[in-house]
């Protein structure tokens, strides 16, 4: 697994953040002063990202995951301009970390198979809000 953890400064526009120097399946970013991170993952569509303060999904943060890192659109949640944003970007293998989806069918007790191990945790949001 590669892990990178990092920081940026905002500018209000579109960039590129090519420290981390892979393609992460997952990223995780948080403004300093902020209360609540941004992620996006290799299961969601480009330009989407998941804000943790309950906020349904949206555009213009995370617009990409990149070759050698990501890009961020100019939504103050992760380039708001003058700010420092750290991030965390992990890039797995398949034995190490699973990124996927499923469909819930409102039941509880459920068990998600395909996996292919064990989990040691497991960070699962709703994908509508």
């Amino acid at each position: 697994m590669n892990v990178k953890v990092g920081s940026y400064i905002g500018n209000g526009t579109s960039q590129s953040i090519t420290a981390p120097g892979f393609q992460p399946n997952f990223v995780l970013i948080k403004r300093v002063g902020a209360s609540w991170p941004c992620m996006a993952s290799s299961s969601m569509a480009a330009d989407t990202t998941k804000d943790f303060d309950g906020t349904i999904f949206f555009a213009g943060g995370i617009t990409s995951r990149d070759a050698t890192g990501f890009s961020v659109g100019s939504d103050a949640r992760v380039n708001l301009s003058g700010a420092t944003y750290q991030y965390i970007c992990l890039k797995t293998a398949v034995a190490d970390c699973y990124v996927g989806s499923y469909t819930g069918n409102g039941l509880d007790n459920r068990s998600i198979t395909g996996i292919g191990f064990p989990p040691n945790m497991a960070l699962v949001w709703n994908g509508t809000e």
